[in-house]
């Protein structure tokens, strides 16, 4: 049977961004080299570190924490230490006039390593290559990115656009899932046998909680609130697991509709529908799908925006 990501250096991602790092500009570009690492735990660490906010960084993206990655980050200000941690290394590069953002992010270069693959499986992939490179594949969001859903729990920013603040609580601060911490678990683990004891559980939250279990031990019903005391770059995450949910199941329809020999392969959230062919590949290569780029969390309306779009088809490079 086939392994990947039997260790970090099977799956190498290089962000791609469009800023080269110049010698002047109030921003420090830092290139950052990590593993077992959540881009935003990273930063986080470092702010606490060198005692500023974590405001001061800026992301185009995040990476698999199950990876081999290298992105770039920005630091609002004068960054010259590099710092070295267990599993990552932070360095300033250059100096640019503006942020690293997500505008800026022209995407990702991958090195994948297959494992344990017998000579047919080989000799299949080898078969198959130069009818990838001519159709191109549905370029699909894989199971890392639904966080917690894909352990059939649903997804938070769902329970929010539908207005169910307290179940999205739930899904957040109940369900614990193989990758978290033993505290986080432990906490978990309470939490869901004693839901509304916001004094308990907060004598044993980490420390993500406690802006969340500090106003409902003040108001013990107002989840609405309640969820405004996450990190907002969090809500974020959460709001992209579900828009990449969507946007899977929006692209299997239209390789339904458009492709050709189509086969189906199953995995966490469902089915994904693969083409062998495409009678109109440059029409599909260029299609992009909308797709929801903010969730307000005073109306809880989702948004979407021509800017904010995923191409549907890659091509082989």
């Amino acid at each position: 049977m086939v392994k990947i990501k039997v260790q970090p250096q099977d799956f190498v991602v290089t962000e791609l961004i469009r800023l080269t790092p110049g010698e002047k500009g109030d921003y420090t570009i830092l290139e950052l080299k990590k593993s077992f690492w959540n881009t935003l735990d990273v930063i986080e660490q470092v702010s606490r570190k060198m005692h500023v906010q974590k405001t001061l960084f800026a992301r185009a993206g995040l990476k698999d924490r199950y990876s081999l990655s290298t992105q770039y980050l920005s630091y609002k200000g004068d960054f010259h230490e590099t710092i070295t941690e267990k599993n990552y290394t932070l360095k300033p590069v250059g100096k640019s006039r503006m942020p690293v953002s997500p505008r800026l992010l022209h995407g990702n270069a991958f090195c994948i390593t297959l494992r344990n693959m017998t000579a047919q499986e080989v000799s299949t992939v080898d078969r198959n290559k130069e009818e990838v490179r001519k159709y191109g594949f549905p370029n699909y969001f894989d199971e890392q990115r639904f966080g917690s859903a894909r352990h059939r729990q649903g997804f938070i920013a769902k329970k929010m656009i539908l207005e169910h603040y307290a179940g999205a609580l739930k899904l957040l601060m109940c369900h614990a899932y193989k990758e978290e911490s033993t505290r986080e678990k432990r906490f978990k683990k309470y939490c869901l046998s004693h839901w509304r004891d916001w004094r308990g559980c907060s004598k044993i939250a980490p420390p993500f909680y406690q802006p969340i279990l500090r106003h409902l031990i003040q108001n013990p019903k107002d989840f609405k609130n309640a969820l405004k005391r996450i990190d907002r770059q969090f809500l974020n995450i959460y709001l992209l697991a579900y828009q990449s949910y969507m946007f899977n199941d929006v692209l299997a329809r239209l390789v339904k509709t458009y492709g050709q020999d189509n086969a189906v392969v199953k995995y966490s959230m469902g089915e994904l529908l693969f083409y062998r062919r495409l009678p109109e590949i440059d029409s599909m290569r260029e299609l992009l799908v909308p797709m929801i780029n903010e969730i307000s969390i005073e109306h809880i309306k989702p948004t979407t925006s021509g800017a904010d779009t995923m191409r549907a088809t890659g091509a082989a490079r």
